[in-house]
């Protein structure tokens, strides 16, 4: 976080409402066309990140995940172009 404000999404025509940056994590997999939760037209990528907010109506994370408009998700899809590079990340 900068200056102390909590990242945050709002403002496109699918919702109107304010959701608030919760927290991120990884997926990967050992080769290049593996590692991806998800995948585009079929493709999946070696590393995909979800940047997690939560609706601030409810509060709170815990309170806003059992809900239909509670969480929204970004996902991030990556290409290694060398493996080396990643494994640096990786191993670190």
């Amino acid at each position: 976080m900068t200056g102390g404000k909590r990242p945050s999404i709002t403002g496109s025509a699918a919702f109107d409402d304010l959701f608030l940056f919760e927290k991120m994590h990884f997926h990967w997999g050992s080769k290049n066309t593996l590692g991806s939760e998800h995948a585009i037209f079929g493709q999946k990528f070696p590393v995909e990140v979800h940047l997690v907010h939560y609706n601030d109506k409810y509060g709170n994370f815990e309170d806003a995940i059992d809900r239909p408009d509670g969480l929204l998700v970004v996902a991030v899809f990556f290409q290694v172009r060398q493996l080396t590079n990643l494994m640096k990340i990786i191993n670190n």
